[in-house]
């Protein structure tokens, strides 16, 4: 068998619909020493007023909002605190210890702490401008309106759903029309020095923007993944992943 390539594998996680591997973002939820506003503990108020003494208003009316909507809140609000903690908590261990292939050890309830851990993109406020520009650059683009590339002009997607490596690349002409652009709308914040702090990310913008336009959604969504740090991370474990695999295959 040929040896799997990171475009083989994301076009593969986009032609089953699969979600990545299950590494685990920055950060771990922390259950211990939780702020009062999180412990499930939040106790109603009573009325600061006699509501027997108002006119015009049915007391009966006011006490039962009182009671099924303010204290239902409350006791909603408690569950929902109960719920985050337990979601959040580490797994603890409630029955005998299972050893993997791999010599992990893991109790059944949330499974194990992955091996490999690969922080998300974060988003930024600068990263979430980047995108609202390259959806109005690339919508100017693909009506033929941006200057020099009238020829990016598209009538209707072709529906085909993967894009190929060297397909609607971004070169440093484009990327000059687009900080033009930008520059135009002063109110979005951004100028030509942010955006080449960012000028990888706002690449993969452009081109996921174009993809789409032109293919698919599904084309749009492979141009992102290709650039995950999570898929990346994923799909360089897949060999070693297989490695384990036959391990414990061979001791079944």
């Amino acid at each position: 068998m040929s040896k799997l390539t990171r475009r083989e594998a994301i076009t593969g996680i986009l032609a089953t619909s699969a979600g990545v591997l299950g590494f685990s973002q920055t950060g771990e939820a922390q259950t211990e020493n939780l702020p009062m506003a999180f412990r499930g503990a939040h106790q109603p108020k009573p009325l600061p007023f006699d509501a027997a003494k108002l006119k015009g208003i049915c007391e009966k009316l006011i006490k039962s909002h009182w009671e099924n909507n303010y204290i239902g809140s409350v006791k909603a609000t408690n569950h929902t605190d109960e719920d985050v903690e337990t979601t959040d908590a580490k797994p603890k261990p409630i029955r005998i210890p299972v050893k993997t292939a791999g010599g992990r050890i893991f109790n059944s309830g949330r499974g194990i702490e992955p091996d490999l851990k690969a922080p998300a993109l974060a988003p930024t406020q600068l990263r979430f401008r980047i995108n609202d520009a390259a959806f109005y650059f690339v919508r100017q683009l693909v009506a033929g309106q941006i200057k020099g590339f009238e020829n990016f002009k598209v009538d209707k997607q072709n529906y085909v759903q993967t894009i190929e490596a060297n397909d609607l690349q971004i070169n440093d002409k484009m990327l000059e029309a687009f900080r033009n652009f930008t520059a135009n709308d002063k109110e979005n914040g951004l100028s030509p020095e942010n955006i080449n702090s960012q000028i990888d990310y706002a690449r993969t913008r452009l081109r996921e923007n174009l993809a789409t336009a032109n293919y698919s959604t599904e084309a749009g969504v492979q141009v992102l993944l290709e650039q995950d740090p999570q898929v990346l991370k994923a799909i360089d474990a897949i060999p070693e992943a297989k490695k384990l695999m036959g391990s414990f295959t061979a001791n079944k």
